[in-house]
């Protein structure tokens, strides 16, 4: 006869012996899951060394082409606008450096620049009194701010143009809408367009004026009189220069119809790039040819050919 001890001590031994199987395979599993993680975590760390190495050349390409930039200046466009009138159009809250090393690119360039051209803050049209004033000297017919912002866009595109009365320009300088500074020889304001220069309109997304308001309006005035216009957007890229990010003056310009093909556009301006595609996009206007030049959307290629 089996005695119960007998039973008790089968069961113990038979449930001793689930518990150490069961402890055992949960090791091997714990042990295979976590050769299994390492193995990952192995394989992330090779591709983030990998990732940094490839950034660390990258940055060295970078250097070297930011060595290069400030080595070679702006001697790669020398004389490439010889005594080309070049007048500079801006408007109040750019930065003046990049209008600055702009204004450096032209002259070593060749470029004359006969008049620097600011459009103050007064075009914001704040007030009533502002509005009705310009209203007044553009003969806009009504004071809403847009529309009179519109009507002053077109009118100075006029002037410039030769198109409009001789004494508009004097009119908005002495009513500090316009800051202007002209070279000894240029003589007169009016005489801006008797000088048949090439044109450079330069904003960016720091102009105290919104660019939807004033210089899209403007250049595409500019544009349906056929001037010959370079509207360059000199701001600043928030990451990468080449990360292809939308350019807030020159990216309506860009996908307006009754605009592109008349006149050319370049994003990034106020890098060493940007600067020699503005130079060569003035030289391109005594061919009669544009485009749309940098990397943002809308942009062809990065230097004009």
């Amino acid at each position: 006869m089996i005695h119960f001890r007998y039973h008790l001590v089968s069961l113990t031994a038979i449930f001793l012996a689930l518990g150490l199987g069961i402890a055992m395979g949960a090791t091997v599993v714990d042990r295979a899951l976590v050769d299994g993680l390492q193995d990952q975590l192995n394989r992330v760390g090779s591709r983030a060394d990998a990732v940094a190495e490839r950034n660390d050349r990258l940055r060295d390409e970078l250097d070297v082409w930011s060595t290069f930039a400030e080595h070679a200046g702006d001697q790669l466009v020398a004389g490439r606008l010889s005594e080309v009138p070049v007048v500079m159009v801006s408007f109040a809250g750019v930065d003046p450096d990049a209008l600055s090393a702009l204004e450096t690119s032209l002259r070593t360039a060749g470029a004359a620049i006969p008049a620097r051209i600011v459009l103050t803050p007064r075009f914001e049209l704040g007030d009533s009194e502002s509005a009705a004033e310009l209203a007044a000297l553009v003969d806009a017919g009504t004071t809403e701010p847009t529309s009179v912002q519109a009507e002053a866009a077109r009118r100075l595109a006029e002037a410039w143009a030769g198109r409009a009365r001789p004494d508009l320009m004097a009119d908005l300088v002495a009513t500090d809408f316009l800051e202007v500074t002209l070279e000894p020889e240029a003589g007169e304001v009016p005489s801006i367009a008797e000088l048949a220069p090439r044109f450079l309109v330069a904003s960016s997304d720091e102009s105290e004026v919104p660019n939807e308001a004033l210089a899209v309006p403007l250049v595409t005035a500019m544009s349906e009189l056929s001037l010959p216009v370079v509207a360059a957007d000199t701001t600043a890229p928030s990451e990468s220069p080449l990360s292809g990010e939308e350019a807030p003056f020159v990216a309506p310009l860009r996908d307006a119809d009754q605009v592109r093909g008349r006149i050319s556009t370049v994003d990034g301006a106020a890098a060493f790039r940007g600067r020699i595609a503005v130079v060569l996009s003035l030289a391109l206007l005594g061919e009669d040819r544009v485009g749309q030049f940098g990397t943002g959307p809308g942009a062809e290629r990065l230097l004009p050919s």
